[in-house]
């Protein structure tokens, strides 16, 4: 429940136009992007919060609601589709183990790819190697979580290191057959194996 109608199309204190949107089925960059600011596209007064909850919602099941929670009956009528923008839960939701990958932690740096390595890991289920590595920001230790961005910069998955910060900016771009010289030690082939890497956080 909220101070605002739902979410819109456009900033409806700007845009007297401002349509309501009453159903969303797929929350993506271009809606987040949307709701980034105070006065946004999308409303007034922490909408990219709300959007966030409804990501964090709908990834693990859960469909959500947001309405003016000034008006009379609002839930009965968000839950009928009279008022408010409902958020559609994906079909598939997170297993309790990737919830805490996506949600549970707070990463404590961020670890950027080339082309190659992002479309491994996104398409073909593959887990991160020190050769797809470009660059660390942050500062981990083995077993923290990290962001993966890609070239751009944008965020496309998260999940736990098998390397501290300074040993993986050591090995980055490198083969696995040279982790081991590189450092004197080697944990594992993989950065973060794909049982630990969560997507599209």
């Amino acid at each position: 429940m909220s101070d605002v109608a739902g979410l819109y199309d456009r900033d409806p204190t700007q845009h007297t136009d401002a349509q309501l949107i009453p159903i969303v089925e797929t929350i993506d960059r271009a809606l987040e992007e949307g709701a980034g600011g105070v006065q946004s596209l999308l409303g007034t007064g922490g909408m990219a919060t709300k959007i966030q909850a409804a990501k964090i919602c709908a990834n693990t099941g859960v469909r959500m609601f947001i309405a003016d929670g000034r008006r009379p009956n609002v839930i009965a009528d968000a839950l009928s589709g009279l008022c408010g923008t409902q958020f559609v839960p994906k079909p598939t939701r997170l297993r309790s183990r990737q919830r805490w990958i996506a949600y549970g932690a707070v990463p404590k740096g961020t670890v950027t790819v080339n082309d190659g390595a992002k479309q491994s890991i996104l398409s073909g289920g593959g887990s991160l190697l020190p050769a797809g590595i470009t660059a660390v920001t942050g500062h981990f230790a083995p077993g923290d979580l990290v962001r993966l961005t890609g070239t751009n910069g944008e965020v496309f998955a998260q999940g736990f290191v098998h390397y501290s910060h300074w040993q993986v900016v050591k090995i980055m771009g490198c083969r696995t057959d040279e982790i081991l010289p590189r450092l004197g030690i080697k944990l594992n082939d993989e950065i973060i194996h794909r049982d630990n890497l969560v997507l599209d956080v």
